[in-house]
């Protein structure tokens, strides 16, 4: 999580930077940290109304995201193994931690893992698109800017969760069985 918000810092910064002599410190300062706290509250408004819709439309049974090999391979040529576990996990929101598997022999526990996991999935991406709704109230530079940085830190996650799901399904069908 400090990885993050240092990155988040960091292009706040940067962002106040390339606007430096365009306008008054205290104005630039407002839009990027503004920006930055306005793009987070979206993120949060819209996983409360993804965590809202029906269970079955995320579940093991309902909700089948396949990760093709394909898929699988970049994941790999990206290097995930080396960095996956720095990606913050917030399962403290939904009282179901995804940083480690307890039990892969249980398919209630893997079920609900890969529930989990799809919200997750479905949370970040929406996350990623709605960046560009800060042109709504900011000056297009900034919101661009601020979308593209929440646009790569939302899509971190989503690679690292259909990584693990393709694991996650093939152990639940295992525990079906």
């Amino acid at each position: 999580m400090r990885l993050y918000l240092l990155m988040i810092g960091i292009a706040d910064l940067i962002l106040m930077a390339l606007h430096a002599g365009s306008a008054p410190l205290w104005r630039i300062a407002l839009y990027a940290v503004g920006g930055t706290a306005a793009v987070i509250a979206l993120d949060g408004l819209g996983a409360f109304i993804i965590r809202r819709l029906p269970a079955r439309y995320f579940d093991a049974e309902h909700c089948q995201m396949t990760i093709g090999k394909a898929e699988r391979r970049l994941y790999k040529k990206m290097g995930i193994k080396k960095w996956k576990d720095r990606i913050p996990e917030l399962g403290q929101f939904t009282g179901f931690h995804k940083n480690k598997l307890a039990d892969k022999g249980d398919a209630a526990y893997l079920g609900r893992f890969i529930l989990e996991c799809n919200y997750g999935v479905f949370i970040h991406l929406q996350n990623a698109l709605c960046g560009p709704l800060l042109l709504l109230f900011l000056p297009p530079s900034y919101a661009w800017f601020i979308a593209a940085v929440n646009f790569v830190l939302s899509l971190l996650p989503v690679f690292v969760l259909r990584y693990n799901l393709s694991t996650l399904q093939y152990l639940y069908k295992k525990a079906r069985a």
